[in-house]
């Protein structure tokens, strides 16, 4: 089993290389069944102890270091060492570097759920691609009363694991990943994790039974399913979180209502569109139903404006990043300058402003500028004054906006 594993280059860890190795040794004593098995349990009696070690890592203290570590031959100073890295980079430009890369690190809560989200989606993948080859390898044999395994396969299957990848995505969201290294990482272990070993099983369970009618397929087959098995697993492990950090995410990525910033203004224009009605051309905002890459960057903003009370407040809320301007003294207590990055401080209990994020408030502030001239017209070439008739006036009159219409002929 060692020599095998350490030497073989198609599989992660051994897996299926071992059970191989035994199967070809002891097949003749044992049977080709317990032979596999015995690969397997072997594995887990050499290695069940270190899971032991496990809790030792979660339960040491935040100031843990290890009490022997050598570098080139000399004992580490972790106190000289972390003031060398913290001395590298100052907290606001590492801030900054993280904003402008998209590494920023979402709060555990939100790690978590986006996690458990790509587990999921993963899981079912795994499911839906199990139920396929299980509904082709039966085919061979006839269906018979079988043919229902073209729903309830891929349903059971995606069902279970589904879950598994969910409760996989939820672990793996407690690990510092920020949505970029989520999208490409829990994707593929989650479905290294779900098609390899349960796609494996079913496999060979399936090629038994139904292909070579409940005897042992021959041993070039078994090796070849184990190769298979062995240089999928590989493949996901080394390529899929490229794979999955790139366009091809968006299977595993968690299904969302609103892929973009909703505004107020978008729910009418969406309401007409889902009813099937044509949205008039003169109407403010968009179909929220459209994907954000087909909307203007003026529809991917949300602006607005207070002036009550004495609060002479203005906000500009991008994907990102929030900016708000208030009068000096105001009643609501904001700061004149209010700057907030939505993807680690979605609760805005972090002011940037003054922090070394003047280029970003500047950019910010003429986007508000530009949203406000469109609001008031100032962007619409050949615009002009128009007379209201008394139609028009009763119209409005009827929706409360005006009391009165005697004014207008």
């Amino acid at each position: 089993q060692i020599l095998a594993t350490v030497l073989s280059p198609f599989t992660i860890a051994g897996e299926g290389i071992r059970e191989a190795a035994q199967y070809l040794l002891l097949a003749h004593l044992l049977g080709p069944g317990d032979a596999i098995v015995s690969a397997a349990l072997g594995f887990w009696a050499a290695e069940a102890l270190t899971l032991a070690g496990g809790y030792f890592w979660w339960v040491r203290p935040a100031n843990y270091t290890p009490s022997y570590c050598l570098v080139n031959g000399e004992q580490v100073n972790y106190e000289e060492a972390a003031k060398a890295a913290a001395s590298i980079e100052s907290d606001e430009e590492r801030e900054r570097h993280d904003r402008e890369s998209g590494h920023a690190l979402p709060p555990m809560g939100a790690r978590v759920m986006n996690c458990a989200g790509l587990g999921l989606g993963a899981g079912v993948l795994s499911g839906i691609l199990i139920g396929l080859v299980e509904t082709v390898v039966i085919a061979q044999g006839g269906f018979g009363e079988e043919a229902q395994v073209f729903w309830y396969g891929f349903l059971a299957y995606s069902v279970i694991l589904g879950g598994l990848g969910m409760v996989g995505g939820a672990v793996l969201g407690v690990l510092p990943m920020d949505k970029n290294d989520a999208q490409g990482w829990v994707p593929s272990l989650g479905i290294l994790a779900t098609l390899v070993p349960f796609g494996l099983a079913i496999t060979i369970f399936r090629l038994r039974r139904d292909v070579y009618l409940e005897q042992m397929p021959p041993t070039p087959v078994l090796l070849g399913v184990l190769a298979v098995a062995g240089a999928v697993g590989l493949f996901l492990f080394l390529a899929g979180p490229k794979i999955f950090g790139g366009a091809a995410g968006r299977i595993a990525k968690p299904a969302s209502s609103v892929a973009e910033l909703a505004r107020t203004l978008d729910m009418a224009p969406t309401l007409i569109a889902a009813a099937g009605a044509e949205i008039p051309a003169a109407m403010q905002g968009v179909n929220l139903m459209q994907e954000g890459h087909t909307r203007g960057a003026a529809d991917l903003e949300a602006y607005s404006e207070e002036d009550h009370e004495g609060n002479v407040v203005w906000s500009l809320r991008t994907k990102t990043m929030k900016l708000i301007q208030a009068n000096e003294g105001n009643p609501r207590g904001l700061e004149e300058t209010e700057l907030y990055d939505m993807r680690s401080d979605p609760t805005e209990m972090k002011n940037l402003a003054g922090s070394g994020f003047d280029a970003d408030i500047t950019t910010l502030a003429a986007r508000a500028e530009y949203q406000l001239k469109t609001a008031l017209g100032e962007q619409v070439e050949g615009g002009g004054d128009a007379a209201m008739t008394k139609e028009d006036c009763l119209q409005l009159m009827n929706l409360g906006y005006i009391t009165n219409c005697d004014h207008i002929q």
